[in-house]
């Protein structure tokens, strides 16, 4: 990977969602006003109120797991385990920030913990059942990203718990650094600095890997079919 190695990894593993395709995380789906009216009802109590917010940031919970874990096989329970603990704690949500972020940072501890848990051992999807690329995609080109997708994910589970996820919360998730320091619950210095040695560690282990050598495309052949993996 060369200087816009970030912009890449982002097109990579940016779509890896899971398998219902979950949209991107930071693209709140409830407004700002009808969050807090929410908010509001949920800390007295009110059922109704839970189950609108639970259906509004499902799928944003759901689909930072899996671009921090990589591995749906406990997904559905992981997003149960972060609202189960967001409705039990309702109650001392101040409002100092959006609410999706507070959702952030349960899910990164949730996320963390299962981490840990597994000894960073990944439960790699098969590539037959990873999330389906754009429908555009010929079916060489999409072999060749879930390979990516997957060599993206072995060179992050070599990386400390702490250090893989503000990598995938910046490179991939988009967040800047103060962004993640609310989230992970540590200084921006802290955060710059595992930042800064998590960049070095993944892109030298992905500058040797070949499934994320930039120069590997599909060219079509003379009569239009594929005509395999070349060299650019």
């Amino acid at each position: 990977m060369r200087k816009d190695s970030q912009t890449r990894l982002r097109a990579i593993a940016g779509g890896a969602e899971g398998p219902r395709q979950p949209p991107p995380a930071r693209t709140p789906v409830l407004s700002l006003e009808r969050e807090r009216e929410l908010v509001a009802r949920c800390q007295a109590g009110e059922r109704a109120a839970q189950d609108e917010l639970y259906r509004g940031h499902r799928r944003l919970v759901a689909g930072n797991l899996y671009r921090v874990l990589g591995s749906p096989s406990e997904l559905e329970d992981l997003v149960q385990e972060v609202f189960v603990i967001a409705f039990r704690g309702i109650a001392r949500f101040r409002g100092e920030s959006r609410l999706t972020t507070w959702l952030y940072r349960i899910a990164v501890n949730v996320a963390l913990q299962r981490l840990r848990s597994r000894g960073r051992r990944r439960e790699m999807l098969p590539l037959d059942e990873q999330d389906g690329g754009s429908t555009d995609d010929t079916p060489e080109a999409e072999l060749l990203r879930r390979h990516q997708i997957a060599a993206v994910y072995r060179l992050l589970d070599k990386l400390s718990p702490k250090k893989r996820v503000v990598l995938v919360l910046h490179e991939i998730e988009g967040l800047d650094v103060a962004e993640i320091a609310g989230i992970v619950g540590s200084p921006q210095v802290t955060v710059r600095t595992r930042l800064h040695y998590a960049r070095k560690e993944f892109y030298r282990m992905a500058a040797a890997d070949p499934d994320l050598d930039e120069r590997r495309v599909v060219r079509a052949g003379p009569d239009g079919d594929s005509g395999g993996e070349v060299d650019a």
